[in-house]
């Protein structure tokens, strides 16, 4: 690689103080985050732009349409990983993105809860259900209200002391809730911010729980398979090379570079990278910087919060549930705490019988390491719960599959979010680069009050893209020399200090 476009950062006529910007930029992750990075510095038309992704078989990271799983479906059918978007996001770029790609979207349908308590099943659909819902999030934000600029405290500390409230407190004042306290609390106890250890209440917002609303019938997939092949013929398809695995970024001060190199030996210069991993790698230390990074930066990724997810999808020889319904939540004693509560309907959508199973905190990765009989029949005992025994086992299992982001060594945990203590320094520290070389992306340099999101992944691809673009790391060194004295000219140089033992 070569190629640049040198930039004086004027400080009287030293010419030490030139500062380049990136003609060549290699962006290392191939999901959302990265291709968003990429695609928008390749719009530029300025910057050549290699993407590394370290599957061997696919891009996407989480995003994983996978029709291999069987012939005639729809890819609403097999998200395996990253499925909805939230309509509630404000202009979210992604509902705007698959407008422009002319990709079908559809809502994601009306809620059911079906509740089991060993003898009787209660079920509340449409407007009752959706008042269920309410009920539970004013219970959450009157909690809010009385703690919120008291103390951080999780959201499942919060949920407890709600509960508590809104029953215990309101038994005396005569104002009970319009549900029972065993239908409100198990709801209440399977929302994502509720299961996730130590999230953070000061930064919880309703949209995290709320919101997930827009699909694509088509599958996710073909949302970044758009981006990748451009929006039309006179964009280039991005450059992506699979099987690269990183192991070692090595900045080079000497020659104005960046060192890139994989696992299989090989490296490459660049003038600048973009690191769009999970952070479940970037936590397991598997990619070493030379120099280090920054201690405030590495600070400041062991300090987020990271969390585990799952999906099972469960195929049918035919549907036996409600065939109009979006998504069914279940309480019982088996679905409980998160651990298949939530199931999303596909045969709404495309006409298959499948249904999505949800599987919310450390449940999520113990469940990935047992065998599958043990998963199956956990899933057609909640299911039987909700729909009855004889019902669901008069049907024929067709096809099931267990997501594995939590042990998957290229993801190693599938959310990131404000854990208690964290501080809004946290994300701004994300978001910049280590300059003029590195740069990041990936939602959790950009959600704060939410479970990490697809437009989060985006977004930060964008922001870090423009950073590149709009020479961040120029402006940023001309306004330190600015204010630095006059007689002694600033030398920009790397900002991390570089000692003989990490050469």
């Amino acid at each position: 690689m070569s190629g640049m476009l040198t930039v004086l950062a004027k400080n009287g006529k030293d010419k030490k103080n030139e500062i380049q910007v990136p003609k060549e930029v290699v962006v290392v992750g191939g999901g959302m985050a990265g291709m968003a990075a990429a695609r928008r510095l390749v719009k530029s038309k300025t910057v050549n732009v290699h993407v590394y992704e370290a599957r061997k078989d696919r891009y996407g990271g989480r995003i994983w349409t996978n029709r291999d799983l069987a012939r005639g479906v729809r890819g609403v059918d097999v998200d395996i990983g990253g499925m909805f978007l939230n309509n509630k996001a404000k202009n979210n770029p992604l509902v705007k993105l698959a407008e422009e790609f002319e990709l079908e979207t559809r809502n994601a349908g009306s809620l059911q809860v079906r509740i089991f308590d060993g003898k009787d099943r209660k079920m509340y659909s449409g407007v009752n259900a959706t008042d269920l819902y309410r009920e539970a999030f004013q219970i959450i934000i009157k909690a809010m209200q009385n703690v919120h600029y008291k103390s951080d405290i999780s959201m499942s500390r919060l949920a407890s002391e709600a509960i508590q409230m809104a029953y215990e407190q309101s038994d005396e004042a005569k104002t009970a809730p319009l549900f029972p306290r065993e239908i409100l609390e198990p709801l209440i106890r399977s929302f994502p911010t509720v299961m996730l250890q130590n999230f953070s209440s000061k930064f919880y917002d309703i949209q995290t729980d709320f919101g997930w609303d827009t699909i694509i019938v088509d599958g996710i997939g073909a949302l970044l398979d758009r981006i990748v092949s451009g929006s039309s013929g006179l964009e280039p398809p991005l450059k992506v090379q699979l099987n690269k695995v990183l192991r070692n970024i090595q900045v080079d001060d000497k020659r104005k570079k960046v060192i890139i190199r994989t696992t299989d030996k090989k490296q490459v210069l660049a003038d600048a990278v973009v690191i769009a991993l999970p952070l479940g790698v970037l936590k397991s230390d598997a990619l070493w910087f030379e120099p280090r990074l920054p201690e405030k930066l590495t600070k400041a990724l062991d300090e987020i919060g990271i969390g585990y997810s799952g999906k099972i999808i469960v195929g049918f020889d035919e549907a036996f549930w409600p065939q109009e319904v979006g998504t069914f939540t279940a309480c019982s004693d088996t679905a409980k705490n998160g651990f298949l509560q939530t199931w999303f309907n596909a045969y709404r959508l495309s006409g298959n019988p499948y249904l999505h199973g949800n599987i919310l905190g450390d449940e999520a990765k113990v469940w990935e390491t047992k065998p599958e009989t043990e998963l199956k029949a956990a899933v057609l005992k909640v299911l039987g719960e909700m729909f009855g025994e004889d019902i669901v086992n008069a049907r024929k299992v067709t096809s099931f599959v267990v997501s594995e982001w939590s042990t998957d060594e290229f993801v190693q945990g599938s959310v990131s979010y404000a854990k208690v203590g964290n501080t809004r320094d946290i994300w701004q520290t994300l978001q910049e680069p280590v300059c003029p070389y590195i740069y990041f992306a990936g939602a959790y340099t950009e959600s704060i009050g939410h479970v990490d999101s697809l437009h989060g992944a985006y977004n930060s691809g964008i922001r870090a893209a423009e950073q590149i673009l709009d020479n961040f790391c120029t402006k940023q060194a001309k306004s330190k020399s600015k204010k630095q004295p006059a007689k002694k000219p600033n030398v920009i140089k790397h900002n991390v200090t570089m000692r003989k033992d990490e050469l």
